[in-house]
């Protein structure tokens, strides 16, 4: 049998997640993704729109200083979105 990207036999167990003998809701994993993923996103906004010069910035010595900030920043700017995606995903699977 054939299984497309990430559904595995392990990604699917024969044993449901449950508590209490009933299933788990999807919804107990989508409002808490959604609502981490929002926080993400409203955390590091400053930073990006201090990018393009809206609100305060950070003074730096020299332009390669500044590269490195950005090319370090960038993976956490990122996160906040990406779990939105992921969790848009998840909800049109599940739900």
């Amino acid at each position: 049998m054939l299984h497309t990207a990430g559904e595995g036999a392990l990604a699917h167990p024969a044993g449901q997640p449950e508590v209490g003998g009933r299933r788990i809701a999807p919804w107990a994993a989508i409002v808490p993704a959604a609502v981490g993923g929002l926080g993400a996103t409203a955390f590091w906004a400053p930073v990006l729109l201090s990018w393009f010069g809206v609100g305060g910035s950070a003074g730096f010595s020299g332009g390669g200083w500044e590269v490195l900030a950005r090319v370090c920043n960038a993976p956490g700017m990122l996160w906040g979105p990406l779990v939105l995606v992921l969790t848009y995903v998840c909800y049109v699977r599940r739900c």
